[in-house]
């Protein structure tokens, strides 16, 4: 009944004052009246579930999450244990519906125009951006409340404060008049530069930034440069993917980005004026300047890089010449007339590709050329089971933690993860540097280097081999703390700090069985979109390697992190 009764209150909120398809827009000052009413159902109904409803159903997702573990071991109790995270995706997903409805009414104001509108939107995103920021907080100090869990609040109310946000900078963003543009650009930037001051925050900077640079105005390049050329690299990188935007001279943008991706000092600015160079369709005549990048980067040892540049110079060319910027170049030579000519078709005589191998090292079949590795490992109860699913499926928990003390003759997910992990120090390139971070006991983070990053060598993979030996495997093993010690381990606070010039890691190895087994954020596609936002000013690559059979959330969150990260998928269900 409570998902009919809330269900049928949030299809009616997001129908209330439809507009046929194809209507014209309402006049101004009745599309202002008619979301002043819609906003005051949406934030009733949303009252009326926070005060009455919100608490029980945490209650009863709390006891349905937890009662296949409490479960485990009594008669009839099933071999697996699936834990029940339906009732807290229903509530974060009915918070997460108001939002979509308040961001549906800010679509129809915005699509009337007017000042007004973007008066009242602009309001609603600081209001938006307030809740951000508060929540931010609750959960920078979370602590857990039972075994791993922590209160579910924040981050359900962070999640939806996000969305709205995100369909506020829509809104502001189809905003074309003039007079809208005009108070943007004037008042509305005063209001952002007040907030940010009082709130010591640049989120609201960034969010009219994305907003301003998705109406496409020439009016607001000025204001993209400026952020492109900021101190801060936050801003640097949302500068250079505003103008990549705008519908200005393609050539004039490009050489912008071949000067932030040439010279930048932060790594993560470089990766995004290389991500938004890309989207400028240069074509085959951008080859030259990115093969001067890639002769800095190798030069400057900057690892993950050369593979984010051979990348985008393999889907131009058509095959992957290799590390050197001579044969790049060479091929650009060799083309040349027929490019400036309009005449070069891919194919033809491109031939096969260039093979790095000696230079990369692999964990679960996943490559990288990375020198700055850390590999996150859940060493939860999943590690004591076989690595082949079928296998694990004919005992318990309990039974393989018997099996395990033991001589047995089945290979574990701890042996394989052993195995693979020295394989992986072994090689190691010189001057690389790596760590360990275990996700174990009840909310425990184990590094194998406590203060900074190892570094490769015959001692280190000693060093691992009996650090992994001792470690503790079991417990509970929430991910997404894992994932936010990642990010202070790379040298940036994860609550919205600055990113690093030269980060500690760049690229990160996780290993789990995808269930979000307490922590902060428990529902699968929060943890994604968190992870997709870090992204945005982290650039660090995460390959996502799954080990067991769980089914719930396990697949759309490890491959949601791999493909919001740009890395590799893997499940691995034999050894």
């Amino acid at each position: 009944m409570r998902g009919l009764v809330t269900g049928s209150i949030l299809g009616g909120l997001l129908l209330l004052g439809a507009s046929p398809a194809g209507a014209a827009p309402p006049a101004p000052a009745a599309a202002l009246k008619t979301y002043k009413k819609e906003m005051s159902r949406i934030l009733l109904q949303e009252r009326r579930y926070e005060t009455k409803d919100m608490k029980r159903d945490l209650r009863e997702a709390y006891a349905a999450y937890i009662k296949p573990w409490l479960d485990r071991g009594k008669p009839n109790a099933p071999k697996e244990i699936e834990y029940d995270f339906s009732g807290y995706r229903w509530v974060y997903k009915t918070w997460w519906g108001f939002a979509l409805a308040k961001g549906e009414a800010a679509k129809k104001l915005a699509a009337a125009g007017g000042t007004e509108a973007a008066k009242r939107l602009l309001a609603a995103l600081l209001r938006a951006l307030d809740e951000v920021v508060k929540e931010d907080r609750a959960l920078a100090q979370s602590r857990p409340v039972a075994f791993s869990m922590h209160d579910q609040v924040p981050a359900i109310r962070r999640y939806a404060a996000l969305t709205y946000r995100d369909a506020l900078v829509s809104a502001l963003g189809s905003l074309k008049d003039g007079a809208a543009l005009s108070w943007l650009l004037g008042k509305g930037l005063e209001s952002v530069a007040k907030w940010q001051r009082s709130r010591r925050s640049d989120l609201a900077r960034i969010a009219l930034l994305d907003a301003l640079a998705r109406t496409g105005a020439a009016a607001v390049k000025p204001l993209l440069v400026s952020a492109a050329e900021s101190a801060s690299r936050r801003l640097r990188i949302v500068g250079l993917e505003g103008l990549a935007r705008l519908p200005e001279e393609r050539r004039a943008l490009r050489e912008r980005l071949t000067g932030a991706l040439l010279t930048d000092p932060c790594f993560a600015v470089r990766v995004a004026a290389l991500e938004a160079l890309s989207r400028t369709a240069a074509g085959p005549a951008a080859v030259p300047a990115r093969a001067r990048a890639l002769e800095t980067e190798i030069q400057g040892e900057n690892g993950i890089l050369r593979t984010h540049l051979r990348n985008a110079l393999r889907k131009i060319v058509g095959r992957d010449l290799g590390d050197a910027p001579e044969s790049w170049l060479a091929w650009y030579r060799k083309h040349e007339k027929a490019i400036r000519d309009g005449t070069w078709q891919k194919g033809g005589d491109e031939g096969g590709t260039v093979k790095d191998e000696r230079e990369t090292v692999s964990f679960y079949d996943i490559r990288t050329i990375s020198k700055r590795i850390l590999a996150l490992i859940d060493a939860s109860d999943t590690l004591i089971i076989p690595v082949d699913i079928e296998l694990a499926k004919t005992k318990n928990f309990f039974e393989w933690n018997a099996l395990a003390k033991k001589d047995r003759n089945y290979v574990s997910q701890y042996d394989l993860l052993k195995r693979e992990t020295l394989g992986m120090v072994e090689k190691l390139r010189p001057g690389s540097r790596f760590n360990l971070l275990l996700m174990n006991g009840s909310n425990q983070l184990t590094p194998f280097c406590k203060q900074g990053m190892a570094a490769a060598g015959a001692r280190a993979k000693k060093e691992v081999a009996a650090f992994l030996d001792h470690v503790v495997v079991g417990g509970w093993a929430p991910q997404i703390e894992g994932l936010l010690e990642a990010s202070r381990m790379a040298g940036t606070d994860p609550w919205g700090g600055e990113p690093p010039d030269a980060p500690a890691v760049d690229t990160i190895f996780l290993l789990s069985d995808g269930v979000p087994s307490g922590g902060p954020i428990v529902y699968g596609p929060a943890i994604v979109d968190d992870v997709r936002r870090r992204h945005r000013f982290l650039r660090i690559v995460i390959h996502t390697i799954r080990i067991g059979d769980f089914k719930d959330t396990a697949e759309e969150v490890m491959k949601g992190i791999a493909e919001a990260t740009g890395g590799k998928y893997t499940w691995r269900k034999k050894p």
